[in-house]
């Protein structure tokens, strides 16, 4: 089946973009809560309650491999054919959303919770690698891929808004030692994640066919879609993966990434612990600080006219410095004993700018990625965004097991209790140091990699003229020096290398 390319409007945008409900808004619910579910409502130690997001995202990096090579290789079947190779994976995902809410029943066993866990996090990866692919499918234009990156990072900051305002509600009505506020919001989330993703599929298109694809689809030897095919398929993807990793634009875009959102796991991670434990107030507090989160959500379209006027560079620089000065304004609350009505008061103001430049370590890195798969493209003439999409997943689970493991240690190691309703003035120095150190030490280095990154709106415009011109039978000998430059600081490789000989 060739798709129909169209013009990408706000309320296309808008059908694409509310999935990221669930991609991101699901990140933040469990991101925030789950842990601390864990150890107060499920009883688990704290590093045993990490090793579930330690474990199931290994088990899940497979995954990520398996779905990124079979996204880009569906084309070849019926199935493919007629739903699509990408969002054939969003109507299969669709109704397996309730496996979200599963996660915050109490009082089970560690397996149990794995389990689902594990499930959800391959779900995740099932529905969000196709998807993220999608703005470079339906359209070649940085504006509309912008718009809809935009759109996307609005429906993920108002989710996780909404999911933390609806748990202090639910924390108020039910009270704070009362499980069923978590029960609660996890399955109606479920529901609700379900619904999203459906309208998205319903929503989009895709690229139509090259003409390679076609006379593959069409070739009566060529080799079956089987199980031994994709076991073969996968020996060689794994070393397609890494070739992702020659375009330099790539390998500063993945590092600024994990190391800006590995910072970011680690804080959502401990900010409950912080909350309650160092500034002595309740979860429905902390879930009331997290709420006022909503302030960023109408800032959403800001961050992308910002995005095409100043470049991913510049607001990375707004962002990674005032995120870093507001880490040391939390900590300070505890460092220098603030309380009463002082401490609510400040509480309440370092939150809502911290959740406001915050959301922009969310919002630049997937505006950025629809613009990858193009710098690949001149580099090899092939359309990759299902390997690039898959390795972004890949790495960040890989980084995200890494933080949790790492969260659960420290606790552990600074003799936090679980289940205790109090903790040490260690462990309370500890927490304060982790969020401080730790999480502002990682994302400092973040920021110094986002000082080299050169891919904005002019050179992208530049690149696709080039391809076009490439295209089109241009000689690489007529190149101006202007797009020589650029080309070459966005590839990492002389210019005579890009635009291979066809095979």
């Amino acid at each position: 089946m060739q798709l129909r390319k169209k013009k990408v409007g706000l309320g296309r945008a808008i059908g694409w973009g509310i999935t990221d409900s669930m991609g991101g808004g699901s990140g933040t619910i469990m991101g925030t809560y789950l842990l601390f579910f864990l150890t107060t409502y499920a009883g688990l130690p704290a590093l045993q309650a990490a090793s579930i997001f330690g474990i199931s995202r290994l088990v899940d990096m497979a995954t990520n491999i398996i779905v990124g090579s079979l996204t880009d290789n569906f084309y070849k079947t019926k199935l493919g054919q007629k739903y699509g190779r990408r969002r054939f994976f969003l109507l299969i995902g669709s109704p397996l959303m309730l496996i979200f809410g599963l996660m915050w029943l109490p009082g089970l066993p560690f397996l149990f919770y794995l389990a689902i866990y594990m499930m959800f996090d391959m779900l995740d990866s099932i529905v969000m690698i196709p998807y993220v692919t999608l703005p470079s499918e339906m359209t070649d234009d940085y504006d509309e891929r912008t718009l809809m990156s935009t759109t996307r990072m609005f429906f993920s900051g108002l989710t996780g808004t909404v999911a933390t305002t609806i748990a202090g509600v639910l924390l108020k009505v039910f009270g704070e030692d009362n499980s069923i506020a978590y029960t609660i919001m996890g399955m109606g989330f479920a529901v609700y994640f379900m619904i999203v993703v459906f309208i998205t599929y319903k929503a989009t298109w895709e690229r139509p066919y090259t003409p390679e694809m076609i006379a593959e689809i069409n070739n009566p030897n060529r080799e079956k879609l089987s199980i031994k095919y994709f076991v073969s398929l996968i020996k060689q993807e794994l070393v397609h993966y890494f070739t992702t990793l020659k375009v330099r634009a790539f390998r500063q875009h993945l590092s600024i990434y994990l190391l800006a959102l590995t910072a970011q796991d680690i804080f959502s991670q401990l900010f409950v612990y912080f909350v309650v434990f160092d500034l002595l107030k309740t979860a429905s507090f902390a879930s009331a600080l997290l709420a006022v989160g909503i302030i960023g959500v109408p800032f959403t379209p800001v961050w992308g006219w910002l995005f095409i006027k100043i470049g991913p560079k510049n607001l990375y620089t707004i962002s990674f410095s005032l995120v870093i000065a507001l880490l040391a304004a939390f900590t300070g609350l505890y460092y220098f004993k603030v309380t009463g009505h002082l401490l609510v008061t400040l509480a309440f103001i370092i939150s809502a700018m911290y959740q406001l430049f915050k959301g922009i370590l969310y919002f630049v890195p997937w505006n950025v990625f629809p613009f990858i798969p193009d710098v690949d493209q001149i580099m090899t003439r092939q359309r990759r965004e299902g390997h690039f999409a898959g390795m972004m997943n890949f790495s960040r689970k890989a980084t995200g097991s890494v933080a949790a493991l790492v969260v659960g240690f420290c606790l552990t190691q600074i003799h936090f209790q679980s289940g205790a309703t109090t903790q040490t003035s260690g462990v309370q120095l500890g927490l304060a140091n982790l969020i401080l150190f730790g999480v502002g030490g990682v994302t400092l280095l973040a920021w110094l990699i986002a000082t080299k990154f050169n891919l904005n709106k002019k050179n992208h415009h530049k690149l696709v003229a080039e391809i076009a011109r490439l295209e089109a039978g241009g000689s690489k000998e007529t190149v101006d020096t202007e797009t020589r430059k650029i080309v070459e600081s966005l590839t990492g490789i002389p210019y005579e290398k890009v635009w291979p000989e066809k095979v």
